[in-house]
């Protein structure tokens, strides 16, 4: 009987062991993940979280979608158009704007030159004449048409955005925008689109917010959009 207990005293003490050791190597791997995600998210996202003012302007995607992604741009910034080629026309992204998943809002940080407020400035005359569809081919228009000669200052000049709309919209709609840089509402609302931006820490662009969240980490390389999008979750 004494050899019998020993023996089933010692088989208890080894399963015991067991169960201890699986318990710390899940526990010490759920905290691995978590460093691992901490450090991530250190690297990749802003830990403060923004409330952007993104009333009045255009979005893709649905108003409640659970993930809304803000980024201020300008028509000059050869990133921006990274992030316009890579973000916005993957196909992966435009399927989750499409789907409900993903909201998309662009704001008008015009820095680089006189042809970043035209361009802004234009554009918010043709959302307010003929709404969100016209606004972002127009958009898209002049992304997939930016130069890439940064010695070229006055590149989108008057006459050549007129020419774009009406390449996009149709001439009869060029007529209308016309007297857009006479608008002072226009432009006093891009420059309102700047100081937000500036409010919010945005120094240069693109600047990219998921949930609020800024993109520490080259924004217009999508596997980083993904990766933020994930640890928002």
């Amino acid at each position: 009987m004494e050899n019998h207990t020993g023996n089933n005293n010692r088989f208890r003490t080894v399963v015991l062991s067991i169960l201890i050791l699986f318990c710390l190597v899940i526990v010490s791997y759920t905290g691995y993940r978590l460093w691992a995600s901490s450090q991530l998210n250190n690297q990749l996202l802003a830990q403060d979280k923004q409330k952007i003012d993104v009333q009045g302007f255009p979005y893709l995607g649905s108003k409640d979608a659970p993930i809304t992604i803000v980024e201020y741009g300008d028509y000059r910034c050869y990133y921006c158009r990274l992030f316009f080629n890579n973000v916005l026309e993957n196909k992966k992204i435009q399927g989750l704007i499409k789907s409900g998943e993903i909201k998309f809002i662009y704001k008008d940080f015009p820095f680089l030159s006189e042809d970043s407020k035209r361009s802004a400035i234009y554009l918010r005359g043709v959302y307010d004449h003929f709404g969100t569809d016209s606004y972002w081919k127009m958009h898209d228009m002049l992304y997939q048409n930016q130069t890439k000669d940064k010695k070229i200052k006055n590149y989108f000049t008057e006459d050549r955005l007129s020419q774009y709309a009406s390449e996009t919209l149709g001439k009869s709609k060029t007529q209308q925008l016309r007297e857009t840089f006479q608008n002072k509402q226009y432009s006093s609302f891009t420059d309102k689109s700047y100081l937000d931006g500036e409010k919010h820490g945005v120094d240069g662009t693109p600047a990219v917010f998921i949930n609020g969240h800024l993109i520490l980490k080259e924004p217009w390389d999508v596997d980083n959009i993904f990766k933020a999008i994930e640890l928002i979750k």
